[in-house]
């Protein structure tokens, strides 16, 4: 924290990486364990914090984090107090795990309790630490392997290609995600799932295949929704790991048949026979549109609209509000794009030609970006109408009831590609609307319904389908490592001479 030398010349990270070797899969695996145990301190290190707490205020931030940094050291791969210090208690696999007993996903404005479960909390940041530094290409870090390669005790162990010889080891996933759920609303937690999903393809395949997959999504959907209470790497690392789930077809299309039940968190509106599909679709929508005063984060806008699409040829007996929304953020997008055009043409009437040209530099970015965002709603719309127009009678309703801010599309070079095959719908429904006697709004949905499931498929333009994957972008270190020492400085509970920090200052720690 107070070096400015990188991590690759650090004599430390040298004996740690380079010369422990054997310890590296025993190490590890005793971190997630802490992870997963989420074991207290013994009563007397908690009786000595209250009593820090009380006498000693002044000092509390630095005698309570020796006090604590001492027993972590003393516990950290030997247990509790309770078990044996036997290192045979570390390779039985059939020992007992704490884990909170209900089931469900725990409220998560309930942040993890830090002193009651400091030893999985302190565990959470040495692994973090570990594995994000030293990670130049040229660099070996076992640790940052172990993570990537260990596997599951209840499956036999597969090996993956190009996989480095050393002795990977196995956890109990189902445990390791059952954790998840009760933690990943937190940064530290948030940003390991992140690493495991992204490089260890066993997890991965494991969390894709949970039936109570909302367990772990809906907190992270929380954590989107109450953006202004979260910081923003936060909120990238949350939406990225939404992004790599909705890569998975069987996710996109099972998210559709999980029923959302007791939804408190979403205030906007009271919302019941929803899916967990639908409130993802929901989530992701009001990102954008709360986003859209920064009109030059475009990894934001461009992340939450890449996992839509990813998700869109599943998208399935969508809520009618889910159906307003969609249309809403395209109408929106058009509002916003005519408001720049606008101010465009009144740059270009202004006498002062220097001046004008940098403001419509700023503008031209500005529309550009919005006629992206455009497109690739359309993208969206074209996506679900062509795979599913047979599930969704509600959102053809809702085009038809937004129709105008479709038709004037129809022949504008950027977008009548797009609008094709919306039209095609909007045109057929509409004529069978015209014609109908009873256009109460039950017997035009029932008169949807069914032309939904006559109308032939071959009657739409094929599109390529709408695939993304997240890719790392160019030396990542260079956001995860202060992202990581910025944690561990926040939350790790141990004393910095705020002044004499220079990590952060210095672009070269890696």
């Amino acid at each position: 924290m107070y070096s400015k030398t990188p991590a690759y010349e650090s004599v430390i990270f040298d004996t740690v990486m380079q010369k422990m070797d054997r310890f590296v899969s025993d190490f590890v695996k005793v971190l997630l364990k802490n992870l997963i145990q989420q074991m207290p301190p013994p009563s007397s290190v908690q009786n000595l914090s209250s009593y820090l707490s009380n006498e000693v205020q002044n000092q509390r931030s630095f005698m309570s984090s020796v006090a604590s940094g001492l027993w972590s050291v003393m516990t950290l791969g030997l247990g509790s107090a309770n078990l044996s210090t036997d290192q045979n208690n570390l390779e039985d696999e059939n020992e007992k795990y704490f884990l909170p007993s209900d089931s469900t996903t725990q409220n998560t404005d309930d942040q993890l309790d830090c002193s009651s479960r400091y030893v999985a909390w302190q565990s959470c940041h040495i692994l973090l630490v570990l594995s994000n530094n030293y990670t130049n290409e040229s660099l070996y870090n076992p640790y940052r392997l172990a993570l990537f390669h260990f596997t599951d005790t209840q499956n036999t162990p597969t090996n993956l290609p190009n996989s480095e010889p050393l002795p990977w080891f196995s956890i109990d996933f189902s445990k390791l995600f059952q954790m998840f759920t009760h933690t990943v609303h937190t940064d530290q937690y948030s940003l390991l799932l992140y690493m495991l999903l992204h490089r260890n393809q066993h997890f991965k395949m494991f969390i894709l295949s949970r039936l109570q997959i909302d367990l772990l999504v809906m907190p992270l959907l929380k954590v989107i929704f109450t953006a202004p209470e979260r910081n923003s790497h936060h909120i990238y690392m949350t939406l990225i790991i939404i992004l790599i789930l909705s890569e998975d077809d069987i996710f996109n299309k099972s998210a559709h048949t999980i029923p959302i039940k007791k939804l408190t968190w979403y205030t906007e509106r009271s919302l019941s026979e929803i899916s967990l599909g639908g409130l993802l679709i929901l989530v992701l929508i009001r990102t954008i549109q709360f986003n859209m005063t920064r009109m030059r984060d475009k990894y934001l806008h461009t992340n939450c609209l890449a996992a839509l699409a990813n998700m869109s040829s599943k998208f399935q007996n969508l809520h009618p509000y889910v159906c307003q929304r969609i249309n809403s953020l395209f109408n929106m997008l058009t509002r916003k794009r005519t408001k720049i055009i606008t101010q465009i043409n009144e740059e270009n009437s202004k006498p002062d030609a220097e001046k004008n040209d940098n403001n419509n530099k700023d503008l031209l970015q500005d529309l550009s970006i919005i006629e992206e965002l455009m497109k690739m709603v359309l993208e969206i719309i074209n996506s679900c109408l062509t795979n599913n127009l047979h599930h969704n009678s509600d959102l053809i309703y809702s085009i038809l009831y937004h129709k105008t801010i479709y038709l004037q599309f129809r022949d504008h070079p950027t977008f009548q590609d797009l609008t094709q095959n919306i039209d095609t719908v909007i045109t057929r429904f509409s004529h069978e609307i015209e014609i109908v006697e009873d256009k109460t709004i039950e017997n035009l949905r029932e008169l949807i319904t069914m032309g939904a499931k006559q109308f032939s498929r071959e009657r739409f333009r094929k599109f390529p389908e709408l695939k993304f994957k997240y890719v790392e972008e160019d030396q990542p270190e260079e956001f995860f490592v202060p992202y990581v020492w910025s944690l561990v400085y926040k939350y790790s509970s141990l004393y910095w001479i705020d002044h004499s920090v220079d990590l952060f200052n210095s672009s070269k720690n890696q």
